[in-house]
């Protein structure tokens, strides 16, 4: 039936869910619980990720919430021990369009708890509660499971009970205080030399309180973790240290993940659904928004005690267990069969239709297959029943537990096994089906393997072409392609919505995708009440199991906007690792290279106009002291006495020139990233001719000698390619020993680029000085006039080019400076190659050199 939100008629009624992270086994699991209670009625989910890349921006949030550090020297990075922190999450996502929130641990702070209140949105808690804000709360039944889990121990022999958990989270201390409980109940003193701090949920934190408990001595025999991963941190560590579990240490965790099946001993736990906890919130908030009672407390759904081998119990232990339960005289062998299979394989919690429909059809198989009386061999039917049951538990612990449970059933026919035929029937019919279920979990792992090389080729491309932009424009966000997405858009925050609102921003809408092709129905603004749009809430047809998610759009340094995408949720490794938002956190950064680059261009441009402001400016009373310097030492009278004022004037006048210099050397170098032409094919013989023209003057008055090879053409900007030989002539002459300048300027061909040398016979360059030299105002000799931007001059264009420059060779034969083009068109037919770069020789031309000799200069 149509609901409504904020006083708007929806097409289908929608629920939200806040979570700091919309990955990880916990809240994946959860959100799956919550679309398959939502289904039958037709409500849509909206999770919304409330954590981003600025999560640690503030660090007086995160010191008060969870330490940076330890005593240990551990570093809390994220998203390791991001369960407790509270983002300071501000944005309204999507108000109108939902009738009331689910909010997991730690989603948000307790304002935005009660403004969510104020605009008339129920909410239910979910694993967490806030004392400030009374409310339905769906948690795990905490201390009943650790009640138990105290007390199997105690079974066990154990008295030193130890426990370890990060206690950010109120669902820890409870579990802490449960754990407290427990040993005062057994009559045990429960010390704080027992308590170790995890530092987080993961198994990082386990890890760190293993190492916590090493060094303490290891007072306990057994402990019990917060955490499935907590505890498989704690086996790792104390493994490292070589300790023997459970004979060492016995260990229980909370949560069963599919993890605690596969370590080496398997992992005791107390079970937890994770997605029980979902559906009975999405449940208990679908009756809330229909105007029925529910009462603001807790709400508890059950956790029970799964013995295991860390904990000591084995495969026989657990199945006494099981008969313990299950001892009524009125039942079959084959009934009893039954209900073992469904304890071991269904850890926890009640079956669902799907899993009694497949466990009775197994059982059926199994009996009718393996039936004493048949004789002969055994049919090959237990394929089916194989199939059956790992779809039910697809683990490899379900062969030993399966196995057990056929041998109790052997155990329960008893006498109608003669000790022939019947036996050995039975007996191979076990062998047979360990051997089909061993089948059926290599299966499932090569599926499984191949599943995982395709995801990570699919991550690989995705990320590369993201970070690099061959995905195009990312905001068109088409590279949701690569991803499980079925829909999705982008809305970056409106310039004209002022940062920090908390309601009634504005969006604009980017990008948006729709596999298959196709259009979304989307506005080309949306406020942020109303984000997700229409066109993926309500216009698109969702599949099975979709939901839609929206994730912050941020950096550390930019608040861009909001993802949105319509996708089936899948359970993600412990590390909290998901495609989805690693995309996301891939796009912000393409994002905000965007954004920076576009301000650094913008930055650039003012400085480029600004320099060309300062330089009339400035070139303006240069040029007047010069003329006025000029016309000083005209007027000055004859004699003796003029000297010393004709010396200053020289003096005024030789640091105006400077100056001016000076100037024009900073507008050409800031100008070089301004206006970038397209290249063209530049004769460099042509340039070094129109160098040596321009620049003759010096050439005569220093007596230089320039000498030309027999230049190629290449692929560049003929300004800045002129800039580069003149300044590095320039350079030659004026750094010059005491004979004259002999400069020699060569080419020679690698590969795909020319490399090009300018050699000098003049005072060469320390080698501590050879990479400075390429610096910004960098300089030899003081009394040597420059403005040190000559060769970082060279170096900028020359990279600009995509070639580089360096120091080829220095001393006292003089410096030879080499740098890379790339090649231009091919040469003519009949040129020859210059050979390679060495110090210059003797310095008469070469055969095919064109030599530039000074001249003097005409007197006026």
């Amino acid at each position: 039936m149509p609901m409504t939100a904020g006083g708007k008629s929806i097409a289908h009624p929608k629920i939200g869910v806040l979570s700091h992270l919309v990955a990880g086994t916990y809240t994946s699991t959860l959100i799956a619980g919550v679309t398959a209670a939502t289904r039958a009625s037709g409500t849509r989910v909206v999770a919304i990720q409330t954590l981003d890349l600025d999560f640690g921006a503030n660090q007086e949030q995160l010191s008060a919430s969870v330490p940076r550090g330890s005593s240990d020297g551990e570093y809390l990075g994220w998203p390791l021990g991001s369960e407790a922190l509270v983002p300071r999450f501000k944005v309204r996502v999507a108000w109108e369009e939902v009738a009331g929130f689910l909010v997991v641990v730690n989603a948000v702070e307790p304002w935005y708890l009660h403004a969510l209140r104020a605009a008339g949105k129920p909410v239910v808690m979910l694993s967490h509660a806030v004392d400030s804000f009374p409310c339905p709360v769906v948690r795990a039944d905490n201390r009943t499971g650790i009640l138990q889990a105290v007390s199997h121990l105690v079974e066990h022999g154990h008295r030193r009970i130890a426990f370890a958990g990060s206690m950010a989270q109120s669902d820890i201390t409870e579990r802490l205080a449960a754990y407290r409980e427990a040993l005062a109940a057994q009559g045990i003193d429960a010390g704080d030399e027992l308590i170790f701090d995890a530092t987080d949920n993961l198994q990082g934190g386990g890890e760190v309180a293993a190492r916590r408990m090493l060094a303490a001595g290891m007072p306990s025999t057994a402990v019990i973790a917060a955490t499935d991963y907590n505890a498989l941190g704690i086996m790792r560590g104390l493994r490292k240290a070589g300790l023997v579990l459970p004979r060492d240490q016995a260990i229980i965790g909370f949560d069963d993940v599919p993890a605690a099946t596969l370590s080496q001993p398997t992992l005791s736990t107390i079970h937890q659904s994770f997605e029980e906890i979902g559906r009975r919130g999405a449940t208990l908030l679908l009756e809330m928004i229909q105007g029925k009672e529910v009462r603001p407390d807790r709400h508890l759904v059950p956790a029970v005690l799964v013995p295991r081998e860390s904990c000591g119990c084995t495969a026989a232990t657990r199945i006494r267990d099981t008969d313990d339960l299950d001892s009524v005289a009125a039942q079959t062998p084959a009934e009893r069969l039954l209900r073992r299979l469904e304890r071991r394989l269904i850890e926890g919690e009640a079956p669902t239709a799907q899993q009694a429909a497949a466990l009775e059809r197994a059982v059926e198989v199994i009996v009718e297959c393996l039936e004493p009386a048949a004789g002969g061999a055994v049919p090959d039917c237990l394929g089916e029943a194989a199939a059956a049951l790992y779809s039910i538990s697809p683990r490899w612990t379900t062969i030993s537990a399966v196995v057990a449970c056929l041998r109790q059933y052997q155990k329960d026919l008893g006498k109608r096994l003669s000790r022939g035929q019947g036996a050995a029937r039975l007996q191979q019919g076990i062998t047979e089906m360990a051997i089909e279920l061993s089948r059926c979990v290599s299966r499932g792992e090569s599926h499984a393997r191949a599943a995982l090389h395709d995801t990570m080729t699919l991550d690989h491309e995705l990320s590369v072409s993201l970070l690099s932009g061959t995905a195009g424009d990312p905001k068109a966000v088409s590279w949701l392609s690569h991803t499980t997405a079925r829909a999705g858009c982008l809305g970056l925050w409106s310039t004209d919505s002022p940062a920090g609102a908390e309601e009634g921003r504005q969006l604009d809408i980017a990008g948006s995708y729709l596999r298959g092709g196709g259009r979304l129905r989307l506005p080309a603004q949306a406020r942020v009440e109303q984000f997700p749009p229409d066109g993926l809430l309500d216009d698109l047809e969702w599949g099975s199991g979709e939901l839609a998610i929206v994730f912050p759009t941020k950096t550390p340094h930019v608040d861009l906007g909001l993802l949105a995408v319509v996708t089936p949720l899948r359970p993600a490794e412990e590390s909290g690792r998901d495609r989805l938002f690693e995309n996301n956190a891939l796009l912000s950064v393409s994002l905000e290279r965007e954004v920076m680059t576009e301000r650094l261009r913008r930055s650039n441009a003012d400085l480029a106009t600004f320099s060309h402001a300062m330089a009339h400016d400035l070139r303006n009373p240069l040029a007047t002291i010069s003329m006025w310097a000029a016309v000083a030492r005209m007027r000055a009278g004859p004699g003796d006495d003029a000297a010393p004022v004709l010396q200053v004037v020289d003096q005024i006048k030789d640091v105006a020139d400077y100056a001016t210099q000076l100037v024009t050397d900073l507008v050409q170098y800031a100008e070089l990233d301004r206006g970038i032409s397209s290249v063209e094919p530049v004769d460099l013989n042509q340039t070094a001719a129109r160098v040596i023209a321009t620049i003759g003057s010096t050439i005569a008055q220093q007596g230089a000698l320039i000498e030309t090879g027999n230049l190629p053409t290449v692929l560049g900007r003929p300004g800045e390619l002129q800039l580069v030989l003149q300044n590095l002539i320039e350079n030659s002459i004026k750094y010059r020993a005491d004979q004259p300048p002999r400069i020699r300027i060569d080419a020679v061909r690698d590969g795909g680029a020319w490399k090009m040398s300018c050699r000098d016979n003049g005072q060469g360059i320390p080698t501590a000085s050879r990479e400075q030299v390429f610096e910004p105002f960098t300089r030899g000799p003081t009394s040597i006039s420059g403005s040190g931007l000559g060769l970082a001059t060279c170096r900028r264009i020359v990279e600009g080019h995509g070639g580089r420059i360096w120091i080829a060779a220095s001393g006292n034969l003089g410096t030879t400076v080499a740098f890379t083009l790339p090649v231009g068109p091919e040469p003519e037919p009949g040129s020859v190659a210059a050979p390679e770069i060495g110090p210059p020789a003797e310095a008469a031309p070469r055969d095919g050199a064109e030599v530039h000799p000074g001249r003097t200069p005409p007197t006026a």
